[in-house]
């Protein structure tokens, strides 16, 4: 599973339904959650990962270090899917998809992470699994976070 985490003022999401864009989902100052699920993303613990991204301490105090996290400060998580995470550029122009999970083990995936966001915290916004989506946010900082479970020893590995 690869994730970019990115510290925003505010973040709004809208999905093209019905030959227009309509808002899904919206969270002012937080954490916008992309989610990356591959081929071989089984056994993941979802409660450690929402808890990692829950309690990631990139939220300034008054020193400026990075302190507190959504979870002290009552911001919000917006969690959207996204297989292109899982890209490899590697070869010619075109990014190759071979290592991203099919579609419905990865909605499954994806409906699960979410449900556990939704239990840890009141202030959760997630997208449509699937949907083409526009998504319009406010970088705060810039401040980007990527996590691939892989390069830390199957971290996230039940």
């Amino acid at each position: 599973m690869k994730v970019l985490v990115k510290r925003v003022n505010w973040a709004v999401l809208e999905i093209w339904d019905d030959n227009i864009w309509q808002e899904k989902a919206r969270i002012d100052n937080g954490l916008l959650v992309f989610v990356g699920i591959e081929k071989d993303d089984t056994g993941l613990d979802w409660d450690f990962f929402a808890e990692k991204v829950i309690n990631l301490r990139v939220f300034a105090d008054s020193q400026g270090r990075f302190n507190y996290s959504v979870r002290d400060k009552g911001f919000g998580v917006m969690l959207v899917p996204n297989f292109t995470l899982c890209a490899d550029a590697g070869k010619g122009s075109r990014p190759a998809f071979d290592k991203a999970m099919s579609f419905e083990p990865a909605k499954q995936a994806y409906e699960g992470l979410t449900g556990v966001f939704r239990e840890k915290t009141d202030k959760f916004a997630c997208a449509e699994f699937g949907a083409y989506m526009n998504i319009k946010n406010s970088e705060d900082g810039p401040v980007n976070i990527i996590f691939d479970y892989r390069r830390k020893n199957n971290l996230w590995i039940k």
